[in-house]
């Protein structure tokens, strides 16, 4: 069990658990929901991983329909993921809305190359 401070990081500073990825993922965006218990990222598809959890996930918690996705966030409120996709880097690029288990809420159309998110 960890050794942790009150405010949740660990007083050690010492990695807890190495995961070992696929050769050729290309993981990006890796965002954290408000509880602090899951971590998410983009690797072609998002992914949702438990921080308690023993080895990765074999599948991802949303496909990417052979979109570009490049940018990733939770939001701190409710916990909806919001996934950016830049379409082909010329276009207006979109924002799809998804409930913190996956399920397709929206989406929006946005400017170009949506890659950013700022939460207030």
């Amino acid at each position: 069990m960890s050794d942790f401070k009150s405010s949740g990081v660990p007083k050690l500073l010492e990695i807890e658990k190495k995961f070992d990825f696929r050769l050729g993922d290309d993981l990006s965006e890796v965002q954290i929901n408000r509880a602090g218990d899951t971590l998410y990222w983009i690797s072609d598809d998002i992914w949702a991983m438990d921080v308690t959890a023993d080895r990765l996930p074999v599948k991802p918690i949303i496909s990417s329909r052979g979109t570009i996705y490049y940018g990733l966030t939770v939001s701190p409120e409710n916990g909806d993921i919001y996934v950016a996709d830049a379409v082909d880097y010329s276009q207006q690029g979109m924002i799809y809305r998804y409930s913190a288990t996956g399920e397709e809420l929206d989406s929006f159309y946005v400017g170009i190359i949506p890659g950013a998110f700022c939460w207030r």
